[in-house]
């Protein structure tokens, strides 16, 4: 395989740089977000690799959401409920 970096995203976040740049160099990493509810810390942000960051309504990024509602989930996934009446799903 040639291609030794690229279409990987690792999660980090602060205080764990060391970490982050291990294994950008051992996956091949070219991207990093924060975990969820954490922020990336500066020295992390100036490592060689895009960064992206993740919102979540349900941790106060309400702000954010309501002026941009383009980005909010349309689309749910849903399977038919099945009631159990035996060990067995008929």
């Amino acid at each position: 395989m040639s291609k030794t970096k690229g279409r990987l995203t690792l999660p980090s976040q602060a205080n764990f740089l060391k970490e982050t740049k291990e294994l950008i160099e051992r996956w091949g990493a070219d991207a990093i977000r924060d975990s969820d509810g954490t922020k990336l810390d500066e020295a992390t942000k100036q490592l060689d690799a895009k960064i992206y960051t993740t919102y979540f309504v349900a941790r106060n990024h309400n702000e954010f959401a309501e002026k941009h509602m383009e980005e909010c989930q349309q689309i749910y996934v849903m399977s038919k409920f099945h009631l159990a009446t035996s060990n067995e799903l008929e």
